[in-house]
């Protein structure tokens, strides 16, 4: 004949035990002892323990008394609720705006990105040398780091040398370049303001732009600046190229 479970409730402190182990069949249960005040944990919020006592069992069952707190609201962004591709053409359109707009009071000309890019244009020669140079550069500083390992003053001149010789290389190339252009006339000159605009927006992009994709958007919009610039003028100066 078994006895009827008796459920006795106390509240414990997490990780408190229950003391002891559990009565032997036909004894009254015991309420579970108290911890001291001083050995509780503090910060941590009470567990309501229910214990049940049969003659062969003891059912321990834990609940937490902690509510979980709600996650806190972000305050609503400036553009929340806008359409998004209208946000991403205002971002740009200002910042290429502001970028053109201080080219054509250097210029002292309404298309003065356009302006610019037409004389990097017919610069195509120069320009062209200066990037082989740059290029050359670090791909002789680059190469130059595999005889670090040598050491002594060979593998420490070794990247500096590497550099320097490259770069004297590519000053050299100008007169390739200009035959080379010069046969394959007029391509190079239609060909030229797309590789110039696109080369730089590339560049643009990985040098700067990339950089500040997770900052404020105060600050990434003033980082699109140079690129959206770049852009815009290319843009404006496309329709008289082409004509």
């Amino acid at each position: 004949m078994s006895a009827e479970p008796i459920e006795p409730t106390a509240v414990l402190a997490p990780g408190a035990g229950n003391g002891g182990s559990p009565p032997p069949p036909g004894a009254p249960p015991a309420t579970p002892p108290m911890p001291d005040w001083w050995h509780q944990p503090q910060g941590a919020a009470p567990q309501i323990v229910h214990v049940t006592v049969t003659e062969t069992h003891t059912h321990l069952i834990v609940e937490s008394t902690e509510e979980e707190t709600p996650e806190a609201e972000s305050a609503p962004g400036l553009f929340d609720g806008v359409n998004p591709r209208i946000r991403w053409g205002f971002f740009n359109a200002t910042a290429g705006a502001v970028g053109y707009s201080v080219l054509s009071a250097a210029a002292a000309d309404p298309l003065g990105g356009a302006v610019y890019l037409a004389q990097a244009s017919a610069d195509a020669v120069p320009l062209s040398v200066l990037v082989l140079t740059g290029g050359s550069a670090v791909a002789g500083w680059q190469l130059g780091r595999f005889f670090r390992g040598v050491g002594g003053l060979f593998g420490r001149l070794a990247s500096p040398v590497g550099a320097l010789s490259a770069a004297m290389w590519g000053q050299g190339t100008g007169p390739l370049l200009t035959a080379l252009y010069a046969e394959a006339a007029p391509w190079p000159g239609m060909v030229a303001p797309a590789v110039l605009a696109g080369g730089s927006a590339v560049a643009l992009w990985w040098l700067v732009d990339r950089r500040f994709l997770t900052r404020p958007l105060l600050v990434r919009w003033a980082a699109r600046i140079p690129l959206a610039t770049v852009v815009l003028s290319a843009a404006l100066y496309a329709p008289g190229a082409l004509s």
